[in-house]
This record gives C-alpha cells, sequence and structure tokens, in this order.
C-alpha cells in the first residue's frame, strides 16, 4: 500500500472512531419502528444490507424515503445516518438506509448498480413494509448526494441507464434532496497531480481515471443538460468544506432554468454548521429547520 493509500485509510478509520463516540452520546428517537440487516443481494456481504424506519404503530402505507449515506464513497455505513433516518421516519415517511459496496473495492458505477440493485429489491418486497411505492423520494449527503443525484439522472434519460448497466424500476422518484453533496468531486480530484488525489481519484474512477470521455459520467454537475430531474432541495452552509459544490450545481440548475430549493447556512448561533450538520447532529436547532424543510418539501410532491 503506497503513502497515498495509507493516509486515506487512516484519515476514515479516525472518522470511524469519531462517529462511533457521536451515535454513543446520542439518543435515539421514541416511537420508531427498525427492521435491520436485510438483504438486497443474497450473498451475505454486509456491503449489501439495507434498513428501514417507520412510526411505530403504522397501519397505512407511508411515502418512501430511500437515504443513500457520505462518507467519501470509501467510509461509511447505513448506521451512521440512523438517528437522522429515525427522525425522518417520525415526520411520516418510511425510511430504506443503503449500505454499498465502498472504494476501492468497488468503483462508483459498481457502487450505482448496487443502489439500483437496492431499488428493484425494495421494489418487489413493498408489500412488507408500510410503503408507498406511488410516492417515493431520493436522499443523499456528501458523497451519498453525488451518488442519489447521479441516480435521479439515470431516472431521467434514455442513455445514462445504458452507459451505467442499470435497469429502471417501475416506480418513479417523486422529489430529492441532496446534502451538502460532492457533486463533481472525482471528476476534480482526477484533474489534480497531487499523489494524494489521484490516488483518491483512482479508488473512486478505477479504471476510468485517465479516460476522460468515461469519467465525465460521475460528474452529476456536468450530466444535468442531458437528463430531467425531479423537483430537488438542496442545502449546505458557509462552514461546509465543499459548500462550494452545491453552490456550482445549483448555478448549472439556474442556468439550465431548472427549479430547485436552497438552504444554505450561514453560522450557528451556538455551535458550528459543518458538512452534513443536519444529519450528524439531527437535534441542533438548525437541523430540526432543514430537515422539517426538506420533509415539508418532499410532501409537497406527493400524487
Amino acid at each position: 500500500m503506497g503513502i497515498s493509500a495509507k493516509i486515506l485509510t487512516a484519515f476514515w478509520g479516525m472518522t470511524e472512531k469519531g462517529d462511533a463516540k457521536r451515535i454513543a452520546r446520542q439518543s435515539p428517537p421514541t416511537g420508531i419502528e427498525t427492521v435491520c440487516d436485510i438483504a438486497y443481494i443474497a450473498d451475505g456481504i454486509k456491503s449489501h444490507l439495507f434498513d428501514v424506519y417507520f412510526p411505530e404503530n403504522t397501519t397505512e402505507k407511508l411515502p418512501v424515503i430511500i437515504d443513500i449515506h457520505g462518507g467519501g464513497w470509501m467510509y461509511g455505513y447505513k448506521e451512521i445516518n440512523k438517528y437522522y433516518n429515525m427522525y425522518l421516519a417520525s415526520r411520516g415517511f418510511t425510511v430504506f438506509s443503503l449500505n454499498y459496496t465502498l472504494a476501492p473495492q468497488a468503483n462508483y458505477k459498481t457502487q450505482i448498480r448496487e443502489c439500483f440493485d437496492a431499488f428493484h429489491y425494495i421494489e418487489d418486497h413493498a408489500g412488507a413494509y408500510p410503503a408507498d411505492m406511488n410516492n417515493v423520494f431520493l436522499t443523499g449527503d456528501s458523497a451519498g448526494g453525488h451518488l442519489a443525484a447521479l441516480c435521479c439522472e439515470i431516472f431521467g434519460s434514455d442513455k445514462l441507464p445504458a452507459v451505467f448497466g442499470v435497469t429502471l424500476p417501475s416506480f418513479k422518484i417523486r422529489a430529492a434532496a441532496f446534502t451538502c453533496g460532492a457533486f463533481s468531486m472525482p471528476n476534480m480530484l482526477a484533474g489534480i497531480r497531487i499523489p494524494l488525489a489521484r490516488t483518491y481519484a483512482r479508488f473512486v474512477l478505477g479504471d476510468e481515471l485517465n479516460d476522460k470521455q468515461l469519467n465525465r459520467y460521475c460528474n452529476a454537475t456536468q450530466l444535468l443538460p442531458e437528463c430531467k430531474m425531479p423537483p430537488m432541495y438542496l442545502s449546505s452552509s458557509k462552514q461546509d468544506f465543499i459548500g462550494s459544490e452545491t453552490k456550482k450545481f445549483c448555478k448549472k440548475l439556474d442556468e439550465l432554468s431548472i427549479p430547485y430549493i436552497l438552504h444554505f447556512w450561514d453560522k450557528g448561533k451556538d455551535h458550528a454548521l459543518p458538512h452534513v450538520f443536519n444529519i450528524v447532529e439531527p437535534w441542533y436547532p438548525e437541523s430540526i429547520i432543514t430537515n422539517n424543510e426538506m420533509t415539508d418539501f418532499l410532501k409537497k410532491h406527493m400524487i
């Protein structure tokens, strides 16, 4: 393992320890039923599991949120978003939270294919849960926001399903929400000649690293002109270290006259509002405002 790979591995190891400490000090929401570790691919691999959250004693089908966690494409697991997902469920949703194979064991296209494997499984087994598949919404944060945006673009394109090697489920994505999305980051990293950035890009892009024609498909911002997008709610903050990614994505949406809602926070009153703050600290007042705005936005697009 080269020095760059060792640095990346050490960084995500520290992040994992920090997430474990955060989750240990937090308390889960009450009144939420959880069904954990369901295999969307029956191969015994942890990366192919998902969890489901919905309000206890639910007697009716609820609108569905499918959530894709972040972690720089090479770190993370569904549990780091657990309390955030439980909060979303408390707002009247059935929430499916996905794992996927991490880089460098999988590049971004494999991660996308696994998301679509999960979509098909959820569609085929929705009857086991209080899930209204006529009202499906997609969310993602950071790298998960990038993957979620690409998924929306695939849904809205005649060409991209073949490019990514997926088939579309029969349900539609009625609306989407992207938190601090890393929309163009893999493509940007591929253009940097610093070894650490190039190693990171190689992990995410795989064999496409030096093929500009292929790796352009990883740039969700650049793909926007080729796709029909669902209604979108975006959030970030001045203290988000990749907040410029959200601004560039919104600038392209403006150029294309694609409607969206953006909540770009300044600073918190008593605390910082860093990258994905509303997910890792869902009880901050600003987090509650953001997550309530987001879920209200999604509900407005139910049929």
